[in-house]
């Protein structure tokens, strides 16, 4: 936890960075606090990966749910950098959002909405998920969020990439909410850890693995 000092004529203006900022190595799907973010593909009806494994800890429900949501003439329901809500149903927490991460290398079939060469700026997207899924949390009043590594694994970004985009914005962040970023494998706790540290924010990391 951390403030940002204003000086102005001798008053300290205080600002919360977050409240908390923990890394945990182990599975985002044991995550008991308000919501948890998925890294989804732009349809948002499952997939491999953290993707995956949230669908299938929170049962069948979730995939109907991720069916309502609106859908383009080209099959996607969240467009990249994109967040959309849904229940959590058998998860621990009470919210899924899902959030269409950029391509930075594929390393697969592309899908609907995929890019296979890369998406063009990903990096500015890649913190558009992160800020923007911490804005929908506070604006839906929630007070802890989780994130996974975003846009790593099949999508081609490196995890030292994820971790300095994410740290930066916790870094800058004004938002009154826990954070939790959790870490998979365990291997990569220690980049994590890196990132936080030159960013200057303060934290706790678990390996549950």
């Amino acid at each position: 936890m951390g403030y940002l000092h204003v000086g102005n004529e001798g008053v300290d203006l205080l600002r919360w960075v977050m409240k908390k900022v923990t890394l945990i190595a182990g599975s985002i799907c044991d995550f008991s606090g308000d919501v948890i973010v998925n890294a989804c593909n732009p349809v948002m009806l499952g997939g491999g990966g953290v993707d995956g494994a949230i669908h299938r800890a929170a049962g069948g429900d979730l995939k109907l749910a991720c069916g309502l949501c609106p859908i383009d003439q080209e099959g996607i329901r969240c467009p990249v950098g994109q967040v959309r809500p849904t229940p959590a149903f058998g998860l621990k927490c009470k919210w899924v959002f899902h959030t269409a991460g950029p391509i930075f290398k594929i390393q697969r079939n592309v899908g609907p909405g995929e890019a296979q060469m890369g998406d063009n700026n990903a990096e500015t997207l890649l913190r558009g998920c992160f800020r923007k899924a911490g804005v929908m949390a506070a604006a839906m009043d929630l007070k802890s969020i989780a994130f996974p590594a975003i846009s790593t694994g099949v999508y081609g970004c490196p995890q030292e990439t994820c971790a300095e985009i994410a740290a930066k914005w916790v870094s800058k962040s004004r938002l009154n909410l826990d954070v939790t970023f959790y870490i998979f494998p365990a291997e990569h706790l220690g980049t994590w850890i890196r990132a936080m540290k030159t960013a200057g924010v303060d934290y706790d990391a678990f390996d549950q693995q």
